[in-house]
């Protein structure tokens, strides 16, 4: 088993599902909020790769990654912490300006989602990732 995922992965997935192979996300994203300040906060980039565990073998093996930058649009300016926050993700600003728009990233992720037929989504720190927006 590989790391906490693998941890996380046989704790939610012991039992639950088919004991053949089970596909899940990780997800992660990175936002323009710092510090638990979330009225401004956006998403500026996503990452995610796929993971298949098999509960029979008890092995997790990687698979397909999505990588995207978003541009959150005017939003993205109202955020007294934005400048501070793409330091600290070591972004720049624009490459935020030249990245497809939020929605257009969150379709894309949707689909590829989809497509890889994800069956569990694994996020790490969503509660502060996604109490903005």
């Amino acid at each position: 088993m590989a790391g906490p995922v693998g941890v996380v992965l046989a704790g939610i997935l012991g039992g639950l599902m088919d004991p053949n192979v089970v596909t899940a996300c990780v997800l992660d994203t990175e936002t323009t909020g710092l510090f638990g300040r979330h009225s401004f906060a956006r998403i500026v980039e996503v990452g995610a790769r796929v993971v298949y565990w098999n509960a029979s073998t008890k092995t997790l093996e990687r698979g397909d990654s999505f990588e995207s930058l978003a541009n959150p649009g005017a939003e993205f300016y109202r955020n007294p912490e934005a400048g501070y926050a793409l330091k600290v993700n070591q972004l720049e600003p624009e490459w935020i300006d030249a990245a497809p728009p939020a929605k257009v990233v969150g379709a894309s992720l949707r689909a590829w989602l989809i497509r890889q037929g994800v069956e569990v989504l694994v996020a790490f720190n969503n509660g502060f990732d996604f109490h903005g927006r």
